[in-house]
């Protein structure tokens, strides 16, 4: 429901005519009310205890929990379908982990902007298809350490 997020897809969106759906749910992690300088070291940390947060903020659990049970709800309701869920940041790395362990910060960390990711949501299981690559993604997507960042 963010603004940003909803600009990201909008002119695919209208110049395909593809209705859209807000699922509140469906956001990123709320880390705090304030702006927040260390925000690395805040992220790391929520990744090394899932259960860290800030105060008014969520922990990585709460906001994994939050956005499975969503994107679960999304899935059952348009099941056979093909659906695309775009979300800005670090709960894309935290669905990751939930449907596999395996991928924990280093994963999250090392993912592109923009990205596309195939899941399918079969037998009440997320299955990530590794070997699914957008076609003329290469071309567009930066990684994280290639994003200038003001100080």
């Amino acid at each position: 429901p963010y603004i940003w997020c909803i600009d990201t897809i909008k002119t695919f969106i209208e110049s395909n005519k593809i209705p859209i759906t807000l699922h509140e749910n469906i956001r990123e992690k709320h880390i705090s009310h304030h702006f927040i300088d260390e925000l690395y070291d805040i992220w790391v940390k929520s990744w090394e205890d899932f259960h860290f947060k800030l105060p008014g903020g969520e922990s990585s659990f709460e906001a994994q929990k939050r956005f499975v049970e969503a994107v679960k709800d999304v899935s059952s309701t348009h099941q056979g379908k093909t659906i695309a869920i775009i979300t800005h940041g670090d709960i894309l790395g935290l669905f990751l982990n939930y449907i596999d362990s395996i991928n924990h910060m280093e994963k999250a960390e090392k993912m592109r902007n923009p990205d596309i990711l195939r899941v399918v949501h079969r037998e009440s299981r997320f299955l990530w298809d590794r070997d699914f690559r957008a076609q003329g993604l290469d071309n567009i997507a930066t990684h994280r350490d290639q994003i200038p960042l003001d100080k």
